[in-house]
């Protein structure tokens, strides 16, 4: 008996021992249950503040945006609903399937610019300033005197005639692009004062003026009687007449047609 009271007492003591290490780690426990907990309130903090942080500066872009768009609008509001300005083409700066790029030095601007529209927001053509020009397929391209043309016809220093209207972003529609320094050269008589048989192409004579007449494999040769024949028939000296496209800031004409007389 008095040994199973000795062991009782021996496993209270141990107990009574080990009841303070416990104690210790289970309040170390609960710290680190504590500090978790802080963590992920922190964590949430400042979730909470990004999406406020993100919000102002979505207020603010949506501002700056309202505000653009108003002081756009009234610019606008003193624009002319079309205006139409010459120029000579500087340059065909970039070509893809559904737009072209052109520079035009302005020479004429009509109506000229006025005086309430802010220049800061929209970009109006100005004599002497070049001005960039997007061509689409919905601009209309004509010669001088009527009948299209393509943008690969015309050449740098052509005179251009263009009919525009302002968008609501303050870019310009062209509507109209018409180079004065093409047009149809109908039975033209000359001279062919020289040969370039490597280009197939002669030098045509006239009384005011030389012409450059280049020929392809699309040009169609005649001699009298309306009979067939080729580039190879022709003679320094000789008379002939000429159909085709004729650009006369370069002086060359883009032949359809020679009669061989």
């Amino acid at each position: 008996m008095k040994k199973y009271l000795i062991l009782s007492l021996v496993a209270v003591m141990s107990l009574a021992s080990f009841a303070p290490a416990l104690a210790h780690e289970n309040r170390g426990n609960g710290d680190n249950e504590g500090n978790h907990g802080k963590g992920k309130k922190n964590e949430i903090r400042l979730s909470v503040e990004a999406k406020k942080e993100l919000k102002l500066e979505l207020r603010e872009e949506r501002k700056e945006i309202k505000d653009r768009i108003k002081e756009l609008t009234e610019s606008l509001r003193f624009a002319p609903r079309a205006l139409n300005f010459a120029g000579k083409l500087v340059s065909v700066n970039s070509t893809s399937t559904s737009s072209t790029e052109i520079t035009v030095n302005v020479t004429r601007v009509s109506p000229n610019k006025p005086k309430r529209l802010s220049t800061s927001t929209v970009s109006y053509p100005e004599v002497g300033t070049n001005i960039k020009l997007k061509i689409t397929d919905k601009t209309l391209l004509i010669r001088a005197f009527g009948g299209k043309m393509k943008v690969s016809e015309m050449s740098v220093g052509d005179n251009l005639r263009i009919t525009a209207k302002f968008n609501r972003d303050g870019s310009l529609d062209v509507r109209v692009v018409k180079d004065n320094s093409l047009h149809v050269l109908r039975h033209k008589k000359g001279v062919v004062e020289s040969i370039n048989a490597s280009l197939k192409s002669f030098v045509l004579k006239q009384e005011n003026r030389n012409l450059t007449v280049n020929t392809n494999s699309s040009t169609k040769f005649h001699a009298r009687g309306n009979t067939t024949t080729s580039f190879a028939d022709l003679k320094v000296g000789g008379k002939v007449m000429v159909t085709g496209i004729v650009n006369t800031n370069i002086g060359i004409v883009n032949a359809a047609s020679v009669i061989i007389k």
